[in-house]
């Protein structure tokens, strides 16, 4: 970056670099120009010497050479401030569609997510941890394939302890992606000794694996009872349908009623499909009781959450 450009923004510097571009170009001389300029002249002839001293140019060379090289050195440098203008953008883009390395990605954990995580043994650094470092990532594809940058889900995976050991495990985080941002949503200790060794599955499997153990079944209104929900539309409920007595009103016309009436961990992320539908990109729901049990026999110091806790977000479109 030249100096003179250190304090501007990408598209300042940018604009800035343009008007040398259009000096440079119209102006084989550039000693003597005095263009129509968007900058100071005394701005442009700054830039112009501190590309000359970068190129090892002298300053009464204006030959066709030093020309080029400068003009070639202003388009490129152009090209970079554009590059800077435009990378989020760009990150957002690739995040949608899982092409991002997993350090790329920022990550948000709500509050409340955080503090069931806590309890249940898992720390902010290991939810970190186990996106940045990850030996498993498996984004899904958004439900509408033709909007790249749609929200979507993604699981990643980090294998703690010895192979074997008593304690080994996998701490699986799933969230879901807008972007280059990821929304943690769950962050779970699956252990060896109770699924099986995770080499060989995908994370939706372990997680599918975790919930045969840990998880409870639940419903929608005209649904079939089930543990993990994916990428599915559920139609709304009927005004003149009241919900069942034990369900969880999600939305003003969308419940949700689980098997078990306990302490749970569930999360909800939904979107309207149309009018009478709702898209659930992902839902299921945590027996903590027998979670925290299960970490507490492994060595985990666990304890248990004071009440249910179900964090609903709701995208709407």
């Amino acid at each position: 970056m030249l100096p003179s450009l250190e304090n501007l923004t990408p598209g300042e510097a940018a604009r800035a670099l343009s008007s040398v571009a259009f000096a440079l170009s119209d102006h084989p001389n550039i000693e003597s120009i005095n263009p129509p300029s968007r900058i100071p002249i005394e701005f442009e002839k700054n830039l112009i010497g501190e590309l000359r001293e970068m190129l090892h140019l002298r300053p009464e060379d204006n030959s066709e050479k030093a020309h080029t090289k400068l003009f070639n050195a202003v388009s490129e440098a152009i090209r970079d401030c554009l590059i800077a203008q435009n990378s989020d953008a760009i990150r957002a883009r690739l995040g949608g569609r899982g092409e991002l390395p997993p350090k790329a990605y920022e990550i948000e954990i709500p509050n409340d997510m955080m503090e069931f995580f806590s309890n249940a043994g898992t720390s902010r650094k290991d939810i970190s941890q186990t996106i940045h470092q990850a030996t498993l990532v498996q984004h899904l594809t958004p439900y509408d394939r033709k909007e790249s940058d749609d929200i979507a889900v993604s699981f990643f995976c980090r294998k703690i302890g010895t192979i074997n050991s008593d304690n080994a495990h996998t701490l699986l985080v799933q969230a879901t992606r807008t972007g280059a941002r990821l929304h943690v949503n769950g962050a779970f200790r699956v252990f060896d000794n109770e699924i099986g060794p995770a080499e060989n599955r995908q994370p939706l499997d372990i997680l599918r694996a975790f919930l045969d153990i840990h998880g409870i079944n639940f419903c929608f209104y005209h649904s079939q009872w089930m543990r993990l929900c994916i990428n599915e539309v559920f139609p709304t409920t009927p005004p003149q349908v009241a919900p069942p007595p034990e369900a969880d009103r999600l939305l003003p016309n969308f419940w949700m009623k689980a098997e078990k009436h306990s302490k749970t961990f569930s999360p909800f992320i939904g979107k309207p499909s149309n009018l009478s539908t709702v898209l659930v990109l992902i839902t299921y729901t945590i027996d903590i009781e027998r979670y925290v049990g299960s970490l507490n026999m492994h060595g985990i110091r666990a304890h248990p959450a004071p009440r249910s806790s179900r964090h609903v977000l709701y995208h709407r479109g």
